[in-house]
């Protein structure tokens, strides 16, 4: 399985920095890693308001806007996958510090994901299982049922 690369974006924070992760996932990792970038969700005492909340099409406008180079490719995704993958095409990858075109870095370039939580729901086909920090079992992040391991 290849790695993933988390970053949950927030308005005002981290937002302006997409498209740097995004190249780091090209240039330092040469597009071996999958790059995903969630939607902020509300959960108890994350401090969550709707004025940091970026939503899929918010962060999607930002990466066309933010570089003239970079465009993103719309990829398949999974019967059950929570996350919607893309890949950066065109001159959007790099090699040692340069810029150059995807087949100049043996045809890579990074899986760019969004998972949608708020703005395009996936709960119909969800199938994950999620274990708690002290062993327990959750069907959904949003739910409050756990189980005992």
């Amino acid at each position: 399985p290849r790695v993933k690369v988390n970053c949950v974006v927030m308005k005002n924070f981290n937002d302006d920095e997409m498209i740097d992760f995004v190249n780091m996932a090209n240039e330092t990792f040469g597009g071996d890693i999958d790059m995903r970038f969630i939607e902020w969700m509300p959960f108890n005492d994350n401090g969550w308001n709707r004025e940091r909340f970026v939503s899929y099409k918010d962060m999607m406008e930002r990466i066309a806007s933010g570089s003239s180079r970079m465009r993103l490719e719309r990829i398949g995704d999974g019967p059950n996958d929570t996350t919607k993958w893309w890949r950066a095409v065109g001159d959007s990858a790099f090699v040692d510090g340069q810029s150059c075109s995807v087949s100049e870095n043996n045809g890579r370039s990074a899986r760019i994901g969004f998972i949608t939580s708020m703005s395009e729901h996936f709960c119909s086909t969800c199938n994950r299982l999620r274990i708690t920090a002290d062993g327990k079992i959750k069907v959904c992040l949003f739910g409050s049922n756990e189980k005992e391991v």
